[in-house]
């Protein structure tokens, strides 16, 4: 089913590359929406200092650079992700 002429109705997983493997970021129904998350939650909400950037550590610039919106299944077979947290493959979309 399309949704908007553009893509398929599901559940859009966010994955990142750490060390050797995908991880789990967040997940949701609008790729949109996924990303923006992911990168608030890798960048730990960063916040600006008198309109200064905030320097982002070289963990998290990897993480943000190595980011990825995929559907459900490719996540999980193509890329083989790793949940870090117990219960977090269940999301109830």
């Amino acid at each position: 089913m399309k949704v908007g002429g553009e893509r398929m109705a599901g559940v859009y997983y966010a994955i990142a590359r750490q060390q050797a493997e995908w991880i789990y970021v967040c997940s949701g129904p609008d790729p949109a929406e996924v990303y923006h998350s992911a990168v608030e939650i890798l960048q730990g909400y960063i916040d600006t200092h008198n309109d200064q950037a905030v320097a982002i550590p070289p963990l998290t610039e990897n993480l943000v650079d190595s980011l990825r919106i995929v559907p459900a299944t490719v996540a999980r077979q193509q890329y083989q992700v790793k949940f870090l947290a117990a219960g977090t493959e269940e999301h109830g979309y």
